[in-house]
């Protein structure tokens, strides 16, 4: 006689995951050294320590939650220890069409090859020793709506927190730097239209708000010197991009038109309006070999030659205005090249950017190794070189050149 076998596993309720499942927790703990930091002292050879943790959840009650945190001591020797940074800490929610993001969160906008014009979000900290670049970024408070609508997504951002970025701006004698935040962040928005995942994706963005980028504003003089403000003005910044792959060869273009306070140029020492513009190409020569290369274009409107500025005592200022804010000429042409392989079935990475500036000859080179020894451990070395006249926007960070070494342990 024969007896029929069922699938009891059919009837079986699948088993619900326990709040410790829904949490995901990784991280690092990193040393590194470096032989100079961005503080133009003559102080070298830094001890550099960090603890990152990542916390993210799965949906819980219709919420998604991720923090990333790190402790960084940038000279363990000196006993300078930093406080804990929070980069992110927000929260998703999806209702419907619409997805949510709130609280803080590092929103970065443009599809070249980090020389993003429209990039006008985020915040960076220039002087932090790291060996990635994008770990440089800080969280800012921000609420982003997103509404998907048929492959494209609406996104609406609203900034109502200011945190100045930090820049390796070089003293000079008798001039002292203080950093003035804006009264009214709150006012700060964009808008973006974004089509992503076709055969050519493109983005069309709007940000009112405030320039990431210094004016240098004289605030007063005693017999210490001049007293020098960093003042973050308002602007109005129209940008698009796009990506398109012709066959082996992808093609990347970003765009933007700034308005700032001074659109007819008459106050020296804040920024003109401005045009800046990037398209490049990358290909992959061989397999796990790229090259990316990209021409890079500034133009100033109502451009004022600073030889016509008399007042000789604020000179040294307006020279430095024009060097932070790169505006010493009305035209700027430069371009990146970075050459990309990986080996050894991509445990090891081998990398070197180059950014060139053609007007005054200016250039940042930076070479750089990874090497994954295992699935936790991974090796770094490269080092961060500027050069060129003293007088120009890389030449000036002459002294701030570095080698680097650091060993990660993932967890």
């Amino acid at each position: 006689m024969l007896f029929p076998i069922y699938n009891l596993s059919i009837f079986a309720q699948p088993k619900e995951k326990s709040l410790l499942d829904k949490i995901d927790l990784t991280g690092s703990v990193r040393g590194s050294y470096w032989t100079n930091d961005k503080n133009f002292t003559d102080t070298r050879n830094f001890a550099v320590g960090s603890a990152w943790i990542n916390f993210r959840t799965e949906e819980i009650l219709g919420t998604k939650f991720y923090l990333e945190t790190y402790l960084q001591d940038e000279n363990i020797l000196g006993n300078k220890i930093n406080n804990i940074i929070f980069r992110e800490v927000y929260i998703d929610n999806t209702l419907g069409d619409f997805d949510f993001r709130n609280s803080r969160q590092i929103i970065v906008w443009g599809r070249a090859d980090k020389i993003n014009p429209t990039d006008n979000l985020s915040v960076k900290n220039y002087k932090k020793l790291f060996t990635n670049d994008d770990d440089q970024r800080l969280g800012v408070f921000s609420s982003k709506t997103v509404f998907n609508l048929n492959g494209f997504r609406l996104i609406g951002v609203w900034i109502p927190e200011w945190i100045s970025p930090v820049y390796p701006i070089k003293s000079k004698p008798g001039i002292t730097l203080n950093s003035k935040s804006p009264s009214n962040p709150e006012t700060q928005f964009a808008l973006k239209i974004d089509k992503s995942n076709g055969d050519i994706d493109f983005s069309f963005s709007y940000f009112n708000g405030f320039s990431k980028v210094p004016n240098l504003t004289l605030s007063s003089m005693d017999n210490n010197g001049l007293n020098i403000d960093l003042t973050f003005d308002h602007i109005q910044s129209f940008g698009s991009d796009f990506a398109v792959n012709l066959g082996a060869i992808g093609i990347r273009s970003e765009i933007a038109y700034t308005i700032t306070t001074n659109s007819q140029g008459y106050d020296y020492f804040k920024q003109n309006n401005f045009l800046s513009a990037v398209i490049g190409i990358d290909r992959n020569i061989i397999e796990n070999f790229n090259l990316n290369l990209q021409g890079l274009y500034r133009h100033i409107y109502n451009f004022q030659d600073q030889n016509s500025f008399t007042n000789l005592s604020l000179l040294p200022i307006l020279q430095q205005q024009r060097i932070i804010t790169q505006q010493d000429f009305q035209d700027q042409y430069g371009f990146t090249f970075r050459p990309n392989y990986k080996l050894w079935n991509q445990t090891l990475e081998i990398e070197t950017a180059l950014i060139y500036w053609f007007n005054k000859k200016d250039y940042f080179i930076k070479p750089k190794v990874n090497y994954a020894f295992t699935d936790n451990w991974k090796g770094i070395m490269g080092a961060e070189i500027y050069g060129g006249p003293t007088d120009s926007f890389f030449g000036e960070l002459k002294n701030a050149s570095a080698f680097f070494t650091e060993v990660q342990y993932l967890f």
